[in-house]
């Protein structure tokens, strides 16, 4: 009997969720804030703002690997990367997705946070998405999204919308179960992406989270 393996991934996704989630200090209110609440909040509140962005700018495809590559393509040229301190005059803030619009500026978090909002609104399953925050291969912390492709459910494929980008509109797998490749913007060949990440410290979205 043949199983989807969409299926095995949406059950390993369930398992994988844990009770301790993960928080952010509020830069407004100095209070403790539970980012996979953050995150539903900032889909509940921005809803038709995410909605007018994806109508408005085609974002959604027949498909959610299209969908996903496309809206990653559209962060990556619409948004300038900047980080919080040039920004927010702050070591480290978490701008909502209204902010990050309305200035076309944000850091790493801002954009994957921006990613993945975009992608929710679009009815990309949760299961799918995460925001992930870890260490990049030059030891500075760094965040980006990670996506279960319809095309290959059992590829994690790591989406960048600062250091990296897709120029296709299909996903493309890696010899690796955890390397998608990627165009890298200033040298123009395609490196593996698992190159750029090395620790995971957390993935979370709006249902839940899950440490390492």
């Amino acid at each position: 009997m043949s199983v989807d393996s969409s299926l095995i991934i949406k059950a390993q996704y369930d398992s994988a969720l844990k009770t301790a989630i993960m928080y952010m200090l509020s830069w407004k209110t100095r209070e403790r804030v539970a980012i996979n609440k953050w995150l539903k909040d900032q889909l509940d509140k921005h809803k038709e703002l995410l909605q007018e962005v994806i109508d408005k700018n085609g974002l959604k495809k027949n498909t959610d690997d299209y969908t996903i590559v496309t809206i990653l393509r559209w962060v990556q040229r619409n948004i300038k990367y900047t980080s919080d301190k040039d920004q927010y005059k702050t070591a480290e803030y978490w701008a909502s997705v209204n902010e990050t619009l309305g200035s076309k500026k944000g850091d790493c978090e801002d954009m994957a946070v921006l990613v993945f909002c975009l992608g929710r609104t679009a009815s990309i399953p949760a299961y799918k998405l995460m925001v992930c925050a870890g260490t990049a291969s030059d030891g500075i912390g760094h965040s980006w999204v990670r996506y279960i492709s319809e095309q290959y459910p059992a590829v994690q494929f790591y989406l960048d919308a600062v250091a990296y980008f897709y120029d296709d509109r299909l996903i493309k797998y890696g010899s690796d179960c955890r390397q998608s490749y990627f165009e890298n913007k200033d040298r123009r060949t395609l490196l593996p992406s698992n190159a750029k990440y090395k620790y995971l410290w957390f993935w979370v979205n709006d249902e839940g989270g899950c440490t390492w």
